[in-house]
């Protein structure tokens, strides 16, 4: 129903960086039309200083006289380094921006280098494209590469570069800007604006938002954002951007090789395809449980029964040890399927409705967790193959904790747990995704992840943003121990003070 990006440990952070390019960009000059960003210019890039990975190299080089260099001894399968140039909307006079560059490899095993670019607003995310279909990987000398990006009117900052994941060694060079007016350039094959037709009808008839765009004025905008693509493959753009101009902080584009990956395997998140993680349970004292539950998406339907089946076997097996009481940890949980997180938590939430999906007309259909079985409105969605778990007691305390990276499937969790007079959340506020998404698959093997519903919850709030904890709390989860974070220490708190139930 709802699905939902990873961690980053280098200097694209965009806390840090923006801190870093903000007086730059306070008076930006314009930006020419063709500029080449070689590694010798002061200024424009950002490389983490923390990092050991990046040096810059004059030997081995291509088009400039300095490539930049990234090496990696051996690097975790969820880290990566990120140089990145940024620069101010305001800056650029075009509507269409490409980056080519020039990229070396000596990558072990499934590593990948690959190009980024990212257009935010002044309320947060635009548009971006992390290209690691079109990426480069194991041993090659000199190669092209390419990403581009619509500009939004409401565009403030942009921000681009490379990315690279895996073990070896990536040499960059000749990173080339150029920004384009899509109206200059040539009109759409007839097989790219049947696609993107195609797309807008789909958008149209079932966004979330679909009664507060301007149809005729969005139409023109992502037609002209077509023009000059003459492939399928380069017609993403325009849907992409289609996509970001809802504004709905949810809607996404899933590639036909993202899509084609996605039943091969359990991923923790749709987009990024990192491995999946297990549910994390333990018994924090003697009668209060914690279940860290992670994102969960892909695989087959005997892996999403089997994800749902190791937290319910989690939850009894604690149970037996004498916990009553719970703290269900959503803090770094980005989406996913919501299924199999239902089914998984369902028993703490108890047989019935859990949300309500909320369409644009005014239909509400009920989400809803039963016995071991998960559905939406008339239809299952998930059943769990094994006896279900049944708590001893039918209420059973429960603290939620929720943060930032608490998104799409996630929020629909948390808002499932709210309203009943024996649970509380705490930590901060989500990410704001926490409407309900439909996929809807176009003639490449793309796909459209499309917001089609606000979330209603039992006590009757609606959510199409971020859900608010009852309790503010740091919900930072960087402390090893569990006990000495913030959020978990106020849960401890709350569920003392309530009893088990009989």
């Amino acid at each position: 129903m709802a699905s939902s990006y990873g961690k980053r440990r280098s200097a694209a952070g965009h806390g840090a960086l923006a801190a870093l390019a903000a007086a730059w960009l306070c008076a930006p000059a314009a930006v020419p039309a063709q500029t080449v960003l070689d590694f010798g210019r002061a200024g424009g890039w950002r490389l983490d200083p923390a990092s050991s990975a990046f040096s810059y190299d004059d030997a081995v080089v291509h088009r400039t006289p300095r490539s930049l260099r990234i090496h990696h001894e051996a690097e975790a399968a969820d880290d990566y380094d990120r140089p990145a140039y940024e620069l101010a909307a305001a800056a650029v006079t075009g509507d269409r921006l490409r980056v080519d560059t020039f990229i070396k490899t000596a990558i072990e095993d499934d590593g990948v280098a690959s190009l980024w670019i990212r257009v935010e607003g002044a309320d947060g995310l635009l548009y971006i494209d992390r290209a690691r279909d079109l990426g480069a990987h194991g041993t090659a000398d000199w190669q092209p590469y390419t990403i581009e990006a619509p500009l939004d009117p409401a565009a403030t900052r942009i921000s681009f570069g490379a990315e690279f994941h895996g073990r070896g060694t990536v040499w960059l060079d000749a990173f080339t800007l150029r920004i384009q007016r899509a109206e200059d350039l040539p009109a759409p094959s007839a097989r790219v604006e049947g696609y993107v037709d195609a797309a807008l009808r789909i958008i149209e008839a079932h966004s979330l938002r679909r009664g507060e765009i301007d149809w005729p004025a969005f139409q023109n905008a992502v037609k002209t954002q077509a023009r000059g693509r003459d492939s399928l493959r380069t017609a993403h753009l325009a849907v992409r951007f289609a996509l970001s101009r809802l504004g709905d902080s949810h809607s996404y584009f899933m590639t036909p090789e993202q899509m084609s990956r996605l039943p091969l395997r359990p991923v923790v998140n749709a987009r990024t395809g990192r491995e999946a993680v297990a549910p994390r349970a333990a018994q924090l004292e003697e009668t209060i449980g914690y279940l860290a539950l992670p994102g969960f998406a892909g695989g087959t339907q005997r892996d999403q029964a089997e994800f749902a089946e190791t937290v319910q076997a989690s939850l009894s097996a604690l149970e037996q040890a004498g916990v009553c009481r719970w703290i269900v940890d959503l803090r770094s949980n980005r989406g996913g399927n919501l299924w199999p997180m239902l089914a998984g938590v369902g028993p703490l939430l108890g047989d019935g409705e859990a949300t309500t999906a909320v369409y644009p007309d005014g239909e509400r259909i009920p989400l809803w967790y039963r016995d071991g079985k998960v559905g939406l409105g008339d239809y299952v969605q998930l059943r769990i193959r094994s006896e279900p778990y049944r708590p001893k007691a039918g209420t059973i305390p429960v603290a939620v904790l929720t943060g930032p990276a608490t998104a799409s499937a996630a929020e629909i969790i948390a808002a499932a747990f709210r309203g009943a007079d024996t649970t509380r959340s705490f930590g901060g506020a989500t990410g704001g995704a926490s409407t309900g998404t439909r996929t809807y698959t176009l003639s490449d093997g793309a796909a459209i992840v499309l917001a089609v519903t606000a979330t209603l919850d039992r006590r009757g709030e609606t959510y199409v943003g971020p859900i608010e904890p009852d309790q503010h709390v740091n919900p930072d989860t960087s402390s090893a121990e569990l006990d000495a974070q913030p959020a978990i220490r106020a849960a401890i708190a709350w569920l003392e003070s309530t009893p088990c139930p009989n």
